[in-house]
């Protein structure tokens, strides 16, 4: 991570500095233009982002006893962040629903029809579990949710955590957008990548 630094910038250490921000502090995804901070979709389009569902988080590195921020950026081997996933409320029953969830595509195969609302499988969220969180961090120079360098893999344990997992060649401020995703994306494995690791549960 430290490799490029200017010589003697880091020979006393470096400290990691955590903060995470429980409401969102920066700009607002939903209000974000369909496709900014990311390249489009397979079909050419562009994908309108929903609400953060994580909380805010930043990590930077200092040389010890000094509050600049180095800058890590371009790593060849990512670095892999974990965010903890915030529980989604439960969706509700349209008024005169059939019952049976075929208004919400029966949950879009990612959830049960509980009492005519869909009670998504982990991690899937919205009225008809057709969301998903993506990593993307704050892009200060253009203003929105970037995914630029970071990418969301599957849990290290190949099981369902609680935690969003982002691979991200540089350090900033990272956030889980919702975004829609097919079952088949959501599904796929992440290709096998190197990692360093940084987590929110170990500060």
């Amino acid at each position: 991570i430290l490799n490029g630094q200017p010589a003697g910038v880091v020979d006393d250490g470096v400290d990691v500095v955590l903060y995470a921000f429980e409401r969102n502090v920066l700009g607002e995804p939903t209000a974000q233009a369909a496709g900014a901070g990311a390249p489009p979709t397979a079909d050419g389009g562009a994908v309108r982002l929903g609400p953060l569902q994580t909380a805010v988080f930043t990590v930077a590195l200092l040389p010890a006893g000094d509050a600049s921020e180095l800058d890590i950026s371009g790593l060849s081997q990512p670095l892999l962040v974990s965010i903890p996933l915030a529980p989604q409320p439960p969706n509700e029953a349209q008024p005169g629903a059939a019952g049976d969830c075929r208004e919400y595509n029966f949950c879009s195969g990612r959830g049960a029809c509980v009492q005519g609302a869909c009670a998504c499988a982990p991690r899937f969220s919205g009225a008809n579990c057709a969301l998903v969180p993506q990593c993307r961090f704050w892009d200060e120079a253009l203003g929105v949710w970037s995914m630029r360098g970071c990418r969301t893999v599957a849990p290290p344990s190949g099981a369902e955590d609680g935690l969003l997992w982002c691979a991200c060649t540089h350090l900033t401020s990272f956030g889980g957008v919702t975004v829609p995703s097919s079952l088949a994306e959501a599904q796929a494995d992440a290709e096998a990548v190197r990692v360093n690791t940084f987590s929110g549960e170990q500060f």
